[in-house]
């Protein structure tokens, strides 16, 4: 299979869980209307309130006030729902693709592998898109749609304000974007490192009589203490980076707010802006930032699945170390295969043997030959015993004659 074979894959996946996506979109874009719709309510309340109106003038807001609460909370649920769904969908399709490319693969490539590494990046890595699918993606469109519409409103009720609102906002998607290559230098690590630490754990269990009859299983401890040490620490260095970038956000973001709050009241006290659209600045303002809130966090909850989905591609590229098509040279040694293929039935008559014709065979990967100019021919009904040393390649013989690899000539 080739690279772009991996990527088509990739792209399949993502048009399963497109419905459900575009869905979580507009259900999040329905959501921040709600909350738009609520906070503009509020300021009208407190304008009616602090303009000497009487109470009882503001309870039809307060009830459609609570309606919103309540579809909120429905919009919400529904929500939640189709990002299960979308996730499932997505990580239910790329699992059959893992699948079927195991199965092209075959047991010999599979045992080549070390069992932990390949079921981090088999298993562990996809369950990554549930936060990439169901949160980021969505979000992603959402938050930048709602937000821009707010920050619009904002600056046709003030430009000022509205322009000190945009610039804080687009820090919020621009800072991830700048840290992203600095977490890529730090992530890509972590996840070999990952790999590797769960890996020699496993090695580690499944040889715990052979470590414990050589008396090796104390510094085999030790070994695997000193990779958790220095896991824990990457792991360290990698949540310092993100904190980092989290807080800038979060400066961004709350020096936004003060910065729009305190320029608004300025213009309050200079009669530019009337009470009903400062308390609207106030209360939208906080509205902007919440969608580009929820995205760096959903930013933050998917970033791990950019870092594997480089593996999970370059798995599905990998390629296939048999290849399934007839051998010409095969029907020209048994014609009675060939006559066979061609009316459809077997022959009668058939005294089948093994043959190996110098065979050349090195495993992937690897530049050492394991059989160089190898020949053998074992007759029907004739019993062969083949012994040798460990790494003679008695298991790969085996392999070749059940098709678990080609030879290489």
């Amino acid at each position: 299979m080739t690279t772009s074979a991996g990527l088509g894959t990739t792209k399949r996946w993502m048009a399963v869980s497109s419905g459900p996506v575009r869905a979580i979109t507009a259900l999040s874009v329905l959501i921040t209307a709600t909350n738009v719709a609520q906070a503009l309510l509020i300021a009208q309340v407190f304008t009616r309130l602090l303009g000497g109106g009487s109470a009882s003038s503001g309870v039809s807001s307060l009830i459609v006030i609570a309606l919103l609460v309540a579809v909120r909370s429905v919009l919400l649920w529904a929500r939640e729902s189709q990002a299960a769904e979308a996730a499932g969908a997505a990580k239910a399709q790329l699992r059959a693709a893992v699948y079927d490319k195991l199965l092209a693969l075959g047991p010999g490539w599979v045992r080549s592998q070390r069992t932990g590494a390949l079921q981090t990046t088999l298993v562990d890595s996809i369950e990554t898109l549930d936060a990439f699918v169901g949160r980021f993606v969505p979000q992603a469109i959402a938050g930048l749609l709602s937000a821009a519409a707010i920050a619009t409103y904002i600056f046709v009720l003030d430009p000022i304000v509205g322009a000190i609102v945009l610039v804080c906002g687009l820090v919020v998607p621009i800072v991830p974007q700048l840290s992203r290559r600095l977490l890529t230098r730090r992530m890509d690590p972590w996840m070999a490192a990952y790999r590797g630490l769960y890996a020699e754990n496993l090695d580690a269990l499944q040889g715990m009589l052979t470590l414990t009859v050589f008396g090796a299983s104390g510094q085999r401890g030790r070994e695997l203490d000193a990779r958790a040490n220095s896991f824990s620490k990457d792991s360290i260095r990698l949540s310092g980076i993100v904190v980092a970038y989290v807080g800038v956000v979060g400066i961004a973001i709350g020096a936004g707010t003060a910065l729009a709050v305190g320029v608004g009241a300025l213009r309050r006290a200079s009669g530019i802006l009337s009470t009903g659209e400062l308390f609207a600045i106030l209360l939208l303002t906080r509205e902007c930032f919440r969608p580009l809130r929820d995205l760096e966090h959903a930013f933050h909850a998917a970033y791990p699945a950019f870092s594997v989905a480089h593996d999970l591609t370059a798995f599905l590229a990998t390629e296939v170390p048999v290849n399934d098509v007839p051998s010409p040279v095969t029907s020209a040694r048994h014609p009675s295969w060939a006559a066979a293929r061609a009316d459809g039935a077997l022959p009668k008559v058939m005294a089948p043997s093994l043959d190996f014709d110098r065979i050349t065979f090195r495993y992937p990967g690897r530049d050492v030959l394991v059989l160089d100019g190898f020949s053998l021919r074992i007759a029907a009904g004739e019993h062969v015993a083949i012994v040798g040393r460990s790494g003679a390649g008695k298991t790969t013989i085996v392999g070749l004659l059940l098709r678990w690899f080609d030879p290489n000539s």
